[in-house]
């Protein structure tokens, strides 16, 4: 990114351009969460030397390298935030899963704090990533994977995961994500298997 100063009017003209003037507030709620879960880990100019290993840990978990120069690391923070920004845009509701599976919101909370439906938790609310799904229908065998990763996994990680094309799931020597394995009805095991590791 250039070191332009980006304007109310130019967040304004691209929120109309994709249909979305109406949404500037909910834009910035998004974008503030989206920074506090990326950036808010620490912020990118304190030296890799004076973290914590859990906390180049997590760094490292979204994609984010501290020994990188201040430069990359910002424009990395500034490529997770965009990403962590579209997974909570296009999150749903847990009343919209619920709609869309024909299914009480108490049964969707249930999958979710059962762990098998992947949510993340906003505040008192729960937002439901919208790669779990594939028209109004869950992944197939999502809850057998969903099981295996890691409660503390960062949205971000699962998402790059699981939209990341991996050479163990290949079908004619073409790797698939984990997403697309099991939407072609792969076998799940050794996707929980992978997942049960990150």
């Amino acid at each position: 990114m250039s070191g332009a100063m980006v304007t109310n009017d130019d967040v304004e003209q691209a929120l109309t351009e994709f249909g979305l003037r109406d949404q500037g507030s909910r834009f910035a709620e998004i974008l503030r969460e989206s920074l506090r879960r990326v950036v808010g880990v620490r912020p990118p100019a304190m030296p890799s030397a004076a973290l914590a290993e859990h906390e180049l840990a997590e760094l490292r978990e979204i994609g984010l390298d501290p020994a990188a120069n201040v430069g990359a690391f910002v424009r990395a923070a500034e490529r997770s935030t965009a990403t962590m920004a579209a997974i909570l845009a296009s999150a749903h509701s847990v009343a919209d899963v619920a709609h869309d599976l024909g299914v009480s919101a108490g049964r969707v909370r249930q999958m979710l704090n059962d762990h098998t439906l992947y949510g993340i938790k906003n505040g008192a609310t729960w937002l439901v990533p919208s790669i779990q799904f594939e028209s109004d229908a869950l992944v197939p065998n999502l809850g057998t994977v969903v099981a295996a990763v890691p409660r503390s996994l960062h949205p971000l990680a699962f998402f790059n995961w699981f939209t990341t094309p991996s050479p163990a799931l290949a079908i004619e020597g073409r790797p698939l994500s984990p997403r697309d394995w099991l939407l072609t009805g792969g076998d799940p095991d050794p996707v929980a298997t992978d997942a049960a590791a990150l």
